[in-house]
């Protein structure tokens, strides 16, 4: 597989050998790890033939899973948290969306990224944290299927409030210490 260039990993799942393709739309659920809270969030499907990362069309990020069509996904889908843009292989996010620690997030394409047979497919349970969903050509209801999809989900981690507001207190104190130091000396 090939290596994203989009902030850290927060989970990846992959492997397969090339060729284990799908005929259909995608979806994957990813349980984050602890650790994060993570902003600035890419995703993207991985290619069956060459294992570069892979990106059509929009992907639908949703906190529940979701059983309508590829076509019917729109900003007024329920349950909706953000949509990606394709782009170089990725889907991006806003920037203002944060996913937070060991949570199950739910990820539906409203395409068959690269046509049919495209996106790495494995057969048989490989990713513990969720669960694979197709949508049979792109146009049938999204249910799940057995295996799991090869994904890449990146973030970066966004510091803790309490963390930032220490650090930024002992900068003043070092500031006002080292400004005082200096006044006494003058």
């Amino acid at each position: 597989m090939a290596a994203t260039t989009q902030g850290a990993v927060i989970d990846f799942y992959g492997g397969f050998q090339s060729g284990s393709g799908s005929a259909q739309a995608p979806g994957q659920s990813v349980t984050t790890p602890t650790g994060g809270p993570w902003s600035n969030i890419t995703f993207n499907w991985y290619d069956s033939t060459t294992g570069a990362p892979l990106a059509q069309g929009s992907l639908y990020l949703l906190s529940q899973a979701y059983t309508g069509t590829p076509q019917a996904l729109s900003v007024s889908t329920p349950n909706l948290l953000g949509v990606g843009a394709a782009s170089a292989g990725l889907y991006t996010f806003s920037t203002s969306l944060t996913l937070s620690p060991s949570t199950q997030y739910f990820f539906y394409s409203d395409s068959v990224p690269g046509g049919q047979g495209a996106v790495e497919m494995g057969a048989g349970a490989g990713y513990a944290g969720g669960v694979r969903y197709g949508a049979a050509n792109g146009n049938g209801s999204f249910v799940s299927r057995p295996g799991d999809v090869s994904f890449s989900l990146q973030g970066v981690a966004v510091p803790e409030p309490g963390v930032t507001s220490i650090v930024t207190a002992l900068g003043l104190a070092a500031l006002f210490v080292t400004r005082r130091h200096m006044c006494t000396n003058t």
